[in-house]
């Protein structure tokens, strides 16, 4: 239980580092040989400075922090638990491309809809994560949801709404980051991260959904890859894809420096920048960190659990932003408590609540079939029992 524990603590810790690096590469100001646009300067101290707003580059920064894994594999062998399992093959790194394209994509939207909300929201607004994931698990796995799980859902469901409504009135006060669409009113704009970051969840719920019947495959021929393998391999294809993918955007025309995004300019700001560089250096180990041990409660519980214990980061990445606001004293990398936070709030609640229900903690209906790791959870947040 000790282990299981270690991990939930670990995914919260490491998870809530990510969303804190990612969002503070995107604020910080850096210079490059480009000119700079005024709009974009006056989110900086300085005037010959821009924010490095760029969510994709940042992507092959995720994918570079789990091949570190690469590493890890050359003299590890996956430990099995029984003989035929032994004389089965290794899964080949190819069936990996697919989580990995998915991950591309919904690492991509999802960055591009942090520019238009708070880091917390963005977190909060993930949470709609567990709901396609608890779909796609009783589509494609089997798995089934009873009266209980139903419930909880509906009240996880409930309280992304309220994180998303706070969000939307808090933007008609505060003006938005992002500039590719800078004609958008700043409530739009809210609406669009919103819309932007949930649409990523739907990508991010085939992506675990297909990892977990990765892990836990009964085939004759090939054995369940570890979860080292699994995140190594996927930053490998996910490294590759994205390599191609900014190419396209540096010659696809576009408001970055007359590119969709300028990977040239993105270069040229990390490297005038220790902080950045700093950030990023930091983002490469929390990330793979963060995927192994997601890839591990994946194994022993489930996908939907894993989604589940994410949801939980959210009060800590906003915990840290008001920290960073009120005692940091950092417009920049915090975030005020506004007339709506009361809002956010209430919904982060109704979250949580709905997270306990769906794992039958707080019991409203005794389910025929409970979840297989539903000891185990019940153990790691009240171990006394």
């Amino acid at each position: 239980m000790v282990s299981i524990r270690m991990l939930v603590i670990g995914m919260i810790t490491f998870g809530a580092l990510n969303t804190l690096v990612r969002k503070a590469q995107m604020v910080t100001c850096s210079t490059s040989s480009f000119p700079v646009d005024p709009s974009l300067a006056r989110e900086c101290p300085s005037p010959d400075q821009e924010p490095f707003n760029k969510p994709w580059i940042g992507n092959i920064f995720m994918f570079m922090g789990e091949m570190l894994l690469l590493t890890s594999l050359r003299d590890k062998r996956t430990q099995q638990h029984d003989l035929i399992s032994h004389f089965r093959s290794e899964l080949p790194s190819y069936y990996l491309l697919l989580p990995a394209s998915l991950d591309v994509l919904g690492s991509g939207v999802s960055g591009v809809g942090m520019l238009f909300i708070t880091a917390s929201v963005w977190q909060m607004m993930r949470g709609s994560l567990i709901l396609f994931t608890a779909a796609l698990s009783v589509i494609f796995l089997g798995r089934k949801l009873e009266r209980q799980h139903v419930i909880g859902l509906s009240l996880a469901a409930l309280g992304l709404g309220l994180v998303g409504l706070s969000s939307w009135l808090d933007s008609n006060e505060a003006p938005t980051l992002y500039w590719y669409f800078s004609s958008a009113s700043s409530s739009s704009d809210a609406l669009l991260g919103i819309a932007l970051t949930v649409l990523s969840q739907l990508c991010t719920a085939i992506q675990v959904v297909v990892e977990e019947s990765l892990l836990k495959m009964t085939n004759d021929s090939y054995r369940p890859p570890s979860p080292e393998r699994i995140v190594a391999f996927e930053g490998l294809w996910g490294c590759v894809i994205m390599v191609a993918v900014l190419i396209g955007f540096q010659l696809t025309p576009g408001p970055d420096h007359g590119s969709a995004e300028n990977s040239i300019d993105s270069i040229e700001k990390l490297y005038n920048s220790s902080l950045l560089i700093f950030l990023v250096a930091v983002y490469l180990v929390s990330i793979a960190a963060f995927n192994v041990l997601g890839m591990k409660v994946s194994k022993h519980l489930s996908s939907v659990h894993r989604t589940l214990i994410d949801s939980s980061r959210s009060v800590v990445v906003w915990v840290a932003q008001l920290a960073f606001w009120y005692i940091g004293d950092s417009p920049l990398y915090g975030t005020p408590w506004t007339d709506n936070s009361w809002l956010q709030l209430v919904g982060f609640a109704i979250l949580v609540l709905g997270t306990l229900v769906y794992n039958e903690v707080v019991v409203m209906y005794r389910t025929t079939q409970p979840e297989d790791a539903h000891s185990e959870l019940v153990q790691i947040i009240d171990p006394v029992t």
